[in-house]
């Protein structure tokens, strides 16, 4: 059964343009399953480390010390600290990548 619906899980996401954004929903749904599937804990890391790699640029968007590193658990966890934060404000269908944004921001103000 467990196949079954990571495989559905997959399908879902490689079925249009649209999949590839990552969504509340879609992260929820995806950290759950990947608590038991290791596939899909790759596929969810490279989702959140692709978004954080592409919200870095060359403009300073947030203020982060110069000895820290984030990493995935960091990011999981700036992720989940902000949905919880602005719990009221954020839709199923918000992209998980404003929320990721969102949560440097307020974790790493710029002074």
């Amino acid at each position: 059964m467990k196949k079954i619906v990571v495989f559905i899980c997959l399908m879902f996401i490689s079925s249009s343009v649209y999949s590839f954004t990552l969504t509340v929903e879609s992260y929820k749904e995806m950290k759950e399953t990947a608590r038991e599937n290791g596939n899909m804990k790759v596929f969810l890391r490279g989702q959140i480390e692709g978004i954080y790699q592409g919200l870095l640029g060359n403009v300073v968007l947030w203020c982060s010390p110069d000895n820290l590193s984030l990493n995935y658990q960091n990011l999981i966890f700036i992720v989940d600290k902000e949905l919880e934060r602005r719990k009221l404000f954020y839709r199923v269908s918000t992209p998980i990548s404003f929320v990721l944004y969102a949560g440097l921001l307020n974790r790493f103000p710029c002074k």
